[in-house]
C-alpha cells in the first residue's frame, strides 16, 4: 500500500489565505460596528449636555424680576445647590462628570476630567444675579442702554 501525502503545501496556503480573508472582513465588521456605537453615546451625551445647560440656565436657578418673572439665560447664584450631587439630579447628569465655570471660578467639579474622555464644553454669555432684579432696568438693558448688568461667561463640561 502506498502512503501518499495527506494534504499538499498549495492545499494548506489557500487555507490560509481563506482564513486570513475571513478574519479581515469580521475584524472590518466589528471595527464599524464599534465605531457605530461610539458615535451614538456621542450624540447621545452631547445631547444630554445641551438639555442639562437648558435646565440650568432656564430653570429653577434663574434670576426672577420683582413682577415674578423667570428671565431666560440667567443664573440666581443663591438658588444653586451647596451639593453637586442635587445638581448633578436635576440636571439628569446623574452618571456623568461635570464641571460649571462662571468667570475663572469653579463653582462645582465632579472629579478631573481625563484628557483622554470625551467632553463636552458649552459656553455662553448669560447675567447673573444675587436676588430679583427690576424688571424695568433689565428692559433698560435688552435696549442697549447703560445698566448695572453684566454678562458673564458659563462653562459647563460634561463627560462620560
Amino acid at each position: 500500500m502506498n502512503k501518499g501525502q495527506i494534504f499538499s503545501l498549495d492545499f494548506l496556503l489557500a487555507m490560509i489565505i481563506v482564513i486570513i480573508f475571513f478574519g479581515t472582513i469580521i475584524n472590518s465588521f466589528e471595527t464599524k460596528t464599534y465605531l457605530l456605537k461610539e458615535n451614538i453615546n456621542y450624540d447621545s451625551l452631547i445631547q444630554k449636555s445641551n438639555s442639562a445647560f437648558i435646565a440650568l440656565t432656564n430653570g429653577k436657578y434663574v434670576c426672577k424680576t420683582n413682577v415674578n418673572n423667570n428671565l431666560p439665560f440667567t443664573i440666581n447664584k443663591n438658588l444653586l445647590p451647596e451639593q453637586i450631587f442635587e445638581l448633578k439630579e436635576y440636571l439628569g447628569l446623574q452618571d456623568k462628570n461635570i464641571l460649571l465655570i462662571l468667570d475663572e471660578e469653579i463653582l462645582f467639579e465632579d472629579k478631573l476630567l481625563e484628557k483622554n474622555e470625551k467632553i463636552i464644553v458649552i459656553e455662553k454669555d448669560i447675567v447673573i444675579c444675587d436676588n430679583e432684579i427690576d424688571f424695568v432696568e433689565f428692559e433698560k438693558c435688552l435696549n442697549g442702554n447703560p445698566c448695572e448688568f453684566e454678562k458673564k461667561k458659563i462653562v459647563l463640561k460634561v463627560s462620560e
